[in-house]
């Protein structure tokens, strides 16, 4: 109880110090804990808020049975609870995620790491714009020192001897009426060597690294462009397999990768990030973080009472681009043409492998079941080469 205690007193009052004392907010606003959290705690504001949700196309099917397409029932049910405006935001076709990269270059003076991300977040701005709004707030980092998940818990539980919260858990799951319950908790209480040893035996792959799936030349990389890569992967994947690699997580500065603050007026405000947040999460002991026997417990817990439990207790994810597929139908001729510029800079191949950019150009792209991971992979490769393309393009040829 104290500890949970202890986080609801730190989110509390990082939030309270990121609502501005007077004029319009803007609020990015998921189905999902950690937006839910900042807004929820930001309600004694509420009638300056307006918060906005991405929400797919209609006919958007659920990428899986762990992932739900739209947000949009849970968002809008919380902010009318709480008496916020709230806007969908529909991505109506006008751009797609290589032209939103471009657009993130201009604005923010930094690559788009989020292709994907970076098209429904401009719109976002350019409406919280329009509202006249000074702050926008978001929880982008909350599940680096807020809602940790089990990834690598069960195991560190484990190895430390703490078997009852781990037993806890599989309970709990066997109560929500997961497959085989026990079977799969005790395995990601294995040591990690020895799960990886029954995925091989199974003829399944082990852990994938981020990194080589991206089209970068890693030889002509340094060591701190292949470390900043490694913690995107990391970042991205949410692989935080031990306790070293989530506090390296939890400690990480996002802002170098998303580039939210530059890209507008408004200041970007994640009160999830606050250091009193992290020092208080980097505090805390394994177990709480399995609070009720429950995936994400702690986040659960402190919000007991702030936001609605159709979302406190909700298991599946909400998937912010589950309509992307539909957004690149007919969309090849621009990346073809963005491989072009990419063959006549003088920067772009030091760092990109062309080739394998072009050869991915084709169906994957709309297609339902692949445009996701396509975008995560290639998307991003294209992304990173459209800021060196703009860089060169309008800022080195510009007059001092």
């Amino acid at each position: 109880g104290r500890a949970i205690a202890l986080m609801r007193a730190a989110i509390e009052g990082a939030v309270a110090a990121a609502i501005p004392d007077a004029g319009v907010i803007a609020a990015t606003l998921s189905g999902g804990l950690d937006s839910s959290a900042v807004l929820g705690f930001a309600a004694s504001a509420a009638s300056r808020i307006t918060a906005y949700t991405h929400v797919p196309l209609p006919g958007t099917a659920d990428p899986s049975d762990r992932w739900e397409a739209d947000d949009g029932p849970y968002a809008e049910q919380f902010a009318r609870h709480l008496g916020v405006r709230w806007e969908p935001v529909v991505h109506d076709g006008y751009a797609d995620p290589l032209s939103a990269s471009v657009e993130m270059a201009r604005r923010s003076w930094h690559p788009a790491f989020n292709p994907t991300g970076a098209v429904w977040l401009l719109d976002i701005v350019a409406r919280a714009e329009a509202l006249g709004a000074s702050t926008i707030l978001t929880g982008t980092t909350g599940n680096g020192a807020f809602s940790r998940n089990r990834r690598g818990l069960l195991r560190e539980l484990a190895s430390s001897g703490q078997w009852s919260p781990v037993l806890r858990h599989a309970r709990q799951r066997a109560c929500d009426g997961e497959a085989r319950p026990y079977l799969r908790t005790f395995k990601e209480a294995l040591p990690r060597r020895a799960a990886s040893l029954i995925d091989r035996s199974r003829g399944r792959g082990g852990d994938v690294d981020a990194l080589s799936l991206l089209p970068v030349r890693q030889e002509s990389l340094s060591d701190a462009a292949l470390d900043s890569l490694r913690a995107l992967g990391s970042a991205t994947q949410g692989d935080r397999g031990d306790r070293d690699e989530w506090i390296e997580f939890a400690t990480l500065d996002v802002a170098r990768f998303d580039g939210l603050q530059a890209m507008t007026s408004m200041q970007w405000r994640d009160p999830l990030s606050d250091h009193e947040v992290v020092s208080t999460a980097l505090r805390l002991p394994d177990a709480v973080w399995l609070a009720g026997g429950r995936d994400r417990g702690l986040a659960r817990e402190v919000l007991r009472g702030v936001v609605p439990d159709s979302i406190r207790l909700r298991s599946r994810l909400g998937a912010q681009a589950a309509d992307v597929a539909a957004w690149m139908v007919g969309g090849e001729s621009a990346y073809r043409d963005m491989i072009d510029r990419f063959r006549a800079s003088p920067s772009v191949a030091e760092f990109l492998d062309i080739d394998r950019l072009e050869a991915a150009i084709g169906p994957a792209m709309s297609d339902p079941e692949a445009a996701s991971d396509w975008q995560d992979i290639y998307g991003r490769g294209f992304a990173f080469g459209a800021y060196a393309v703009w860089y060169e393009d309008e800022i080195l040829t510009t007059p001092a």
